[in-house]
């Protein structure tokens, strides 16, 4: 999680009184916000996302650097994108405003193509001309408004704080090939994101079980929102196309990693594991996260 040791101000709160000064600890609150698409007209990729978040919580308040006095995680549904800023703004007026709090990830959970996160609802709420226009048809007719464009992501404020993350984790949202728009590297440049690191999809992404691997269970593939998740932790996995019925293999099928960029640059490109994984070590608070990785444990185990 990369959660910088506290620090401890040296700021007076008041004047020597009996030989003894004052002094006042401050430990600035870090704020970690997973967003979810919350797509009414698609419930099984509602639920994914939903899950998604979920494992994604639960796997920051188990990283042994996580502190319950400092680390404030949070998984808004949105289902337009002039949510997100409202939703920001809350937060930290919440926690205390600017300069008690700061943004220490902000994660995105959605449908996704190259222009950056899809909510298919969002034309029914956003002022159109916030919204990249449409000009591919289908069966139904016309596509309707549901990405927002560039200019958009340019203007939120995320009050980051350092070492910040900012995740995409729908279908290509950092797609690599010669020519094509690269949304994760873009936002990258943003003025609002200096010095964040920023990943996104490098191709279609996927539900599993494994952060490195795509790997499903037969029963969630066939019965699909029917069935409860909580028995397993959900990832969103990048993978090449028609590997559906390998991914249901006891060892699963391959994974594609994630790819990263600060500023512009590429950074790596690695999984998702490095950062976010129920297998690496966890802390030791008696907590029902805690008690949802081991479960998630002893389930692999039975698979």
């Amino acid at each position: 999680m990369e959660i910088p040791a506290k620090k401890i101000s040296t700021a007076r709160t008041s004047t020597k009184e009996n030989n003894i000064e004052h002094i006042k600890i401050t430990r600035k609150k870090q704020l970690f916000l997973l967003f979810y698409a919350d797509e009414s007209s698609d419930e099984i990729a509602r639920r994914i996302f939903k899950e998604a978040v979920q494992t994604r919580l639960v796997i920051i308040k188990t990283d042994p650097m996580f502190d319950p006095d400092i680390h404030m995680v949070h998984c808004p549904n949105i289902t337009h994108f002039s949510q997100i800023q409202v939703i920001i703004d809350f937060w930290i007026k919440k926690y205390g405003g600017q300069g008690k709090v700061e943004m220490k990830e902000v994660s995105f959970f959605s449908h996704a193509g190259l222009n950056g996160p899809i909510i298919y609802d969002a034309w029914s709420f956003d002022p159109l001309e916030i919204l990249l226009p449409v000009s591919r048809t289908s069966l139904l007719g016309t596509q309707k408004r549901n990405q927002l464009i560039h200019s958009e992501w340019a203007k939120f404020n995320y009050y980051w704080g350092k070492d910040t993350r900012l995740n995409f984790f729908g279908c290509n949202s950092a797609y690599e090939k010669k020519g094509k728009n690269n949304f994760a590297k873009n936002i990258s440049t943003n003025l609002n994101c200096i010095n964040v690191l920023v990943a996104g999809q490098s191709l279609s992404s996927y539900p599993s079980f494994l952060p490195d691997k795509r790997k499903i269970s037969k029963k969630i593939a066939t019965l699909g929102m029917s069935l409860y998740y909580d028995d397993n932790p959900i990832y969103m996995v990048a993978c090449l196309p028609k590997q559906g019925w390998d991914a249901m293999l006891k060892e699963g099928t391959s994974a594609l990693p994630m790819n990263f960029y600060k500023n512009g640059m590429p950074v790596a490109t690695n999984y998702q594991s490095i950062f976010n994984d129920h297998r690496q070590p966890r802390n030791n608070i008696n907590n029902a996260e805690l008690s949802m990785v081991n479960k998630w444990i002893e389930n692999a185990k039975n698979e």
